[in-house]
């Protein structure tokens, strides 16, 4: 049996959008809405946000990011984990 990598990429998308819609009712409705974005270039994360505290989470999800791409290509380059 094989794994369909595109349905799971359409799922994301859809969660995205489903993200975007609750943060607009959330913004008419008088709700506070925070955001933020994490770009990774390589290792090198650039993080930001509408507060202190969303950039704050979205640096320790970088790091977290980080550790497991690093991780997976030890496993790779030791042959644990097969591409």
């Amino acid at each position: 049996m094989s794994f369909d990598w595109s349905s799971v990429g359409l799922a994301l998308i859809f969660a995205g959008f489903i993200t975007i819609l609750l943060a607009v009712i959330l913004g008419f409705s008088g709700g506070r809405v925070k955001g933020g974005g994490l770009v990774l270039l390589g290792p090198f994360p650039i993080v930001f946000g509408s507060d202190a505290k969303m950039v704050r989470f979205l640096a320790y999800l970088a790091l977290a990011f980080i550790g497991f791409f690093l991780l997976s290509m030890v496993l790779l380059a030791a042959g644990g984990l097969k591409p």
